[in-house]
């Protein structure tokens, strides 16, 4: 049975490999919420079913060892990120959390994890700032949630400012009435050819004023 240490050595598809880490991030949570911590050593994480699976673990879960497991996958999936450009797997999970703290920067991620993106900034929460109390799923989730809000309250604001009148107050838009909406095209019509004739009446009773005028000027 192939064990993940085996498979990393090997494959180097950003994506797939992203998609082993949140399944284990999966898994891990259900561990931890049945009681039990697990170890995170690649070597005793085997391929079953499918899916990587975790073979070690122990009913000992505590807030330490939550953060511990949790710590220890993010050092595991930035070991593999950062070793996609040499070809050759080195297991982080094996290297003080501190040494890797300072080092984070000058490790550098490879390009299939740039800088600024989701996967960079949580595995740099968890093991430069020490924010190891949340999943990676739960994380994203959370910053999907955000990201909507943000999106949700820039729409709001854009909708109460209305549009700004030259006089620099504030004038509401105001939607077409839902009754205006279900009109027939027959009925719009009729409300136009209603209009035009008065406005007509008064546009040639200013040109005829206008001419009275530079007539009696002349």
């Amino acid at each position: 049975m192939e064990n993940l240490r085996d498979h990393l050595s090997y494959d180097k598809d950003a994506d797939r490999l992203k998609d082993i880490f949140l399944a284990l991030d999966d898994q891990l949570k259900i561990f931890h919420q049945r009681g039990y911590t697990v170890s995170v050593n690649p070597k005793y994480i085997e391929y079953s079913d499918d899916v990587f699976v975790f073979t070690q673990f122990a009913k000992n879960y505590d807030d330490m060892g939550k953060r511990r497991n949790i710590e220890d996958l993010a050092k595991l999936a930035v070991g593999t990120y950062f070793s996609i450009p040499s070809g050759q797997f080195v297991d982080y999970t094996s290297i003080p959390t501190s040494y890797l703290r300072e080092q984070f920067e000058r490790l550098n991620m490879d390009d299939s994890v740039p800088k600024a993106t989701e996967d960079d900034s949580y595995y740099k929460d968890v093991i430069v700032f020490g924010r190891n109390d949340i999943y990676y799923n739960d994380y994203l989730i959370n910053l999907r949630a955000e990201q909507n809000r943000n999106r949700t309250s820039t729409k709001s604001t854009v909708k109460s400012l209305g549009t700004i009148g030259g006089n620099g107050t504030v004038v509401k838009d105001r939607g077409i009435p839902k009754e205006q909406l279900n009109e027939t095209p027959n009925s719009q019509s009729a409300y136009i050819n209603i209009l035009f004739y008065p406005i007509l009446a008064v546009v040639a009773a200013m040109v005829a004023y206008i001419i009275n005028i530079v007539l009696n000027l002349a």
